[in-house]
């Protein structure tokens, strides 16, 4: 069975999340009100959304579960990445980017890490946007001169990220 998130995350992205968030809460309503325990009445709940709310047959946005075959442009990916400094700024402002795009392929990327990374910040997109962009514009600032006033880099967990 899909993981509670991943149910989320896809239902998000297809744009049913409302829709299928309130039936699962007349679902519990309605378990709670024939005596089932709280937590069964949860599971079960989730259980119907998944059911009614299945996986569109075609995939909105393409991730390691799709069938495409990247592996001739990760291939090129992989040589071109090889022995190279990554800009981690750039492959994180590029991940923004393309979050809502579906149709990325790996030779689109910037480096290797920037396709892995927009794979992860796809299943989490709040870690994302709360951890990870802000730091991103913290380094690029710092790196532009024109860091925040008592913002420091290594303050913020990232120092000697631009290393392959």
């Amino acid at each position: 069975m899909e993981s509670k998130i991943a149910a989320t995350h896809r239902l998000q992205r297809e744009g049913r999340w409302d829709e299928a968030s309130q039936y699962r809460d007349e679902v519990r309503q309605r378990l709670r009100a024939e005596g089932k325990k709280r937590d069964e009445a949860v599971d079960e709940a989730w259980a119907a959304m998944v059911e009614k709310y299945p996986p569109s047959e075609e995939p909105d946005v393409p991730n390691e579960n799709t069938d495409m075959d990247y592996s001739a442009e990760l291939a090129e990916l992989i040589a071109r990445s090889a022995g190279c400094e990554t800009d981690l700024p750039v492959d994180i402002i590029w991940v923004y980017g393309q979050l809502a795009n579906d149709n990325p392929t790996p030779s689109d990327a910037p480096s290797l890490g920037a396709w892995s990374l927009l794979r992860w910040a796809r299943e989490s997109p709040n870690r994302f946007f709360e951890v990870l962009l802000p730091k991103a514009l913290v380094l690029r600032e710092k790196v532009e001169g024109e860091s925040p006033v008592g913002e420091e880099v290594e303050d913020l967990g990232i120092e000697q990220l631009n290393k392959c």
